[in-house]
């Protein structure tokens, strides 16, 4: 993830990485209309030490407007060694 983020902040997106605030590698599995829900579930599954193990093969670049979610491209992730 940490690569893809590098990869994102090139080219076209260059002037928008933030050096002021650190990237912090993470995936939202999930969500739920009361964040104090969110935070619980994620306190308990930190807490038990659960690892989740896997391959990111798209990326979705996604529009997050008035309760919607709107997919704007897909795209395919090239195998990287």
């Amino acid at each position: 993830m940490v690569k893809l983020h590098d990869r994102l902040y090139t080219g076209p997106l260059a002037a928008e990485l933030r050096l002021d605030v650190p990237f912090i590698p993470h995936l939202t599995v999930g969500n739920a209309a009361e964040a104090q829900a969110c935070k619980r579930l994620t306190d308990d599954l930190n807490a038990r030490g659960v690892s989740i193990h896997g391959e990111i093969a798209t990326l979705d670049v996604a529009r997050y407007e008035g309760g919607r979610v709107e997919s704007i491209e897909r795209i395919e992730l090239a195998d990287t060694p």
